[in-house]
């Protein structure tokens, strides 16, 4: 029994003994330790190493040391130092591998950091709030990083990766990671490679000074909250590309005024655009994404793409400011509760495409009128869909779907132009435009309020315009244009006589070719017949002479003779119209006259011509006065407006001509089309047209 206290009382002095040697040594460790005073230190790895947090230390730089008790300083705590905003500088020692979550949260007095090449993880949001931060280097030793460690830093403008890192690169001003090409962390000067796939969680949160970011085709997914509160950015467009947005993706940003969503989305998360209070414009084409705006109180108009299937239930409950939306016919199911409460919304058009509308879709939408494209309520609508009693017209497609007006044609050779004017007015989206000929399609999608067909042949065409809309197609408006054959008038018209002329005198005559009713005329050659008279000669343009309806070109015979004695020929005009040779008889006939004799044979004061007609880029325009006058020669084009003035001057009696080069008054080429001259004289007015074609 003396024995057993004797051991217990060795026992007790031995333990106290140790645990003397204990405090002893944490003392004499207090008393050597690195670093700033007041820092806290856990034990942590089963004992083998330190993490550091603030404890109590209140200095405006602190220093971490590097060992603490013998021990190696491995991990800055998670939350080490939240909210410090005394802190403004940070030295983290080489022993450091680890630096936790929320780390230095909102240290906003801290503007710059070392982070050193022992350092392997860094957490999540660990330097978040450093609203002075502009640049950071991120060493080869890292291997992880848990989401966004930037967050709210909305100065950041560079991320530096080390070229040595294999896990990680900085590119374009962002944190990418090479395993899956994810961007961890963006800048305010971000541009986003086409190499990376998705923008991780909270990649750009509280960057508040971003104003735009363009996000390329190779992004198929947008983190939660990647955008949040970046209350800068103006306008947002999601490639098709893009099958994921997370939730809360850009919530609070209250300076997005659009938003165009593509085809590809089919997940997403709750409240996208929650609190994006300024945006008026919305454009989705995908089923998930028409949930995103309940209670958006500015969304003034929202466009729905023919993509979408199913608008979800209360999609836009509480949109009290929407006064535009339309159903294509691509949708057959509207939720319950989807538009209710949208007081400004007057009216809608419900497609014959939807086949199921949920409880209470429109209530509470006192300003509502409803038009339902069928004839009755559908069975599969929900009893009470219409819980307000909102007034429905049925059987409304023709009042919705207004067909185009005024549809008019034009021919010009074997070209029919037609025209016609929008719609009146309609509740549903006008897209384009349809048209036929016959039942023959000539576009669909048209965009435009002109359409040109060009045919091969003469005959009489009809066609049909119809206008398409998001919820269907109006009735067509009808028109019928007509392409005359071609038919040729030489001017003059009959044969042609030169009359007496001095020998060696050469005369020249333009003979003018019209096309009088429609098509195109084409003169494939014009030739002198066989046995007719060396003294002629023709001045031709080049072959073949394509004239539409109503245009003219001409050609000039020269006569020159030689001898003295009567001459005659014919010349052959080749063409495509039901006559297709026209024979011209020209005659004329040479003297020994003397030239004044020449002068003083009758003259006539008359507008002959130009030459070539068609032309490019010049033709000559000839004109005779019998008497000396002052001739002003003017150029217009087809809505009478003068572009040249080719002459004001005083002219003496004979033949005359002017070169018009194509150019207006300022020296400008004008362009292609149909030109008009008009000569004044003392006592005349001639005008002719022309055609520059180029």
């Amino acid at each position: 029994m003396q024995k057993t206290k004797k051991h217990r009382k060795s026992i007790t002095n031995k333990t106290s003994r140790i645990i003397f040697v204990l405090l002893f040594l944490s003392a004499i460790g207090s008393i050597f330790a690195q670093g700033t005073p007041g820092l806290a230190f856990t034990s942590i790895n089963n004992g083998t190493a330190y993490e550091v947090s603030r404890g109590t230390a209140n200095a405006a730089h602190i220093e971490i040391p590097d060992t603490y008790n013998g021990l190696s300083v491995t991990k800055i705590a998670d939350s080490a130092f939240y909210g410090y905003s005394g802190l403004t500088s940070i030295t983290i020692p080489n022993s450091v591998t680890n630096i936790g979550y929320l780390a230095f949260y909102s240290c906003t007095g801290l503007t710059s950091v070392t982070i050193p090449n022992s350092v392997t993880s860094i957490g999540r949001e660990a330097f978040s709030g450093w609203i002075g931060l502009t640049s950071i280097t991120i060493p080869s030793s890292v291997t992880s990083i848990e989401y966004n460690p930037f967050t709210y830093c909305s100065s950041l403008e560079t991320i530096v990766v080390s070229d040595e890192n294999t896990y990680f690169r900085g590119e374009g001003n962002n944190l990418i990671r090479n395993s899956d090409n994810a961007l961890v962390a963006g800048t305010m000067n971000s541009v986003i490679p086409d190499n990376v796939t998705s923008i991780g969680i909270w990649a750009f949160l509280g960057y508040t000074g971003l104003s735009s970011i363009n996000i390329p085709n190779s992004v198929t997914s947008i983190g939660n909250q990647a955008f949040y509160g970046c209350s800068d950015l103006t306008s947002i467009s999601i490639p098709n590309s893009v099958t994921s947005i997370g939730g809360w993706a850009f919530q609070d940003c209250i300076g997005l005024t659009s938003v165009i969503i593509g085809n590809g989305v089919t997940s997403i998360g709750i409240y996208p655009f929650q609190g994006c209070t300024g945006v008026t414009s919305f454009s989705v084409d995908s089923d998930a994404a028409v949930r995103a705006f309940s209670g958006s109180t500015s969304l003034t108009t929202v466009t729905i793409g023919n993509s979408v299937t199913n608008i979800g239930a209360t999609a836009f409950t509480g949109c009290t400011g929407l006064n535009s939306i339309f159903i294509p016919n691509s949708v057959t199911n509207i939720g319950a509760q989807a538009f209710r409460d949208c007081t400004s919304l007057n009216s809608i058009f419900i497609p014959n495409s939807v086949t199921s509308i949920g409880l209470w879709t429109f209530r509470d939408c006192t300003n509502l009128t409803i038009y339902a494209e069928a004839a009755s309520q559908p069975e599969s609508w929900h009893e009470d869909w219409n819980y307000s009693n909102r007034p429905v017209v049925w059987n409304s497609a023709d009042m919705i779907l207004l067909p185009p007006t005024n549809l008019n044609s034009y021919v010009s050779g074997y070209d029919i132009t037609l025209t016609w004017d929008a719609p009146l007015s309609s509740i549903v989206p006008l897209e384009s435009y349809r048209i036929f000929q016959e039942n023959n399609l000539l576009a669909d999608e048209h965009d435009t309020l002109m359409f040109i067909d060009s045919r091969s042949t003469h005959g009489t065409y009809n066609y049909q315009v119809m206008a398409v809309y998001s919820g269907g197609i109006s009735a067509p408006i009808t028109t019928t244009a007509t392409i005359l054959p071609p038919r040729i008038v030489l001017n003059p018209t009959e044969n042609f006589d030169f009359g007496e002329q001095a020998v060696n005198n050469e005369t020249e005559q333009e003979i003018g070719i019209m096309n009088t009713l429609g098509g195109v005329l084409i003169v494939n050659n014009i030739t002198m017949a066989a046995g007719s008279s060396q003294m002629f000669s023709l001045v031709l343009p080049e072959m073949p002479i394509n004239i539409i309806g109503g245009e003219s070109a001409s050609f000039v015979i020269v006569y020159q003779p030689t001898t003295i004695d009567s001459h005659s020929g014919v010349i052959m005009i080749n063409n495509n119209t039901d006559e297709p040779v026209i024979l011209l008889q020209i005659t004329g006939s040479a003297t020994n006259v003397s030239d004044d004799d020449i002068v003083n044979m009758p003259i006539a004061t008359e507008l002959r011509g130009n030459y070539p007609n068609p032309f490019n880029p010049e033709t000559v325009i000839r004109f005779s006065v019998a008497l000396e006058s002052i001739v002003l020669i003017d150029i217009y084009n087809i809505r009478g407006q003068k572009v040249r003035s080719l002459l004001n001057d005083f002219v003496n009696r004979g033949e005359h001509s002017v070169v018009w080069n194509g150019r207006d008054d300022s020296g400008s080429a004008v362009g292609s089309g149909v030109y008009f001259y008009r000569m004044i004289t003392d006592d005349a007015v001639f005008v002719k047209r022309m055609m520059l074609m180029k």
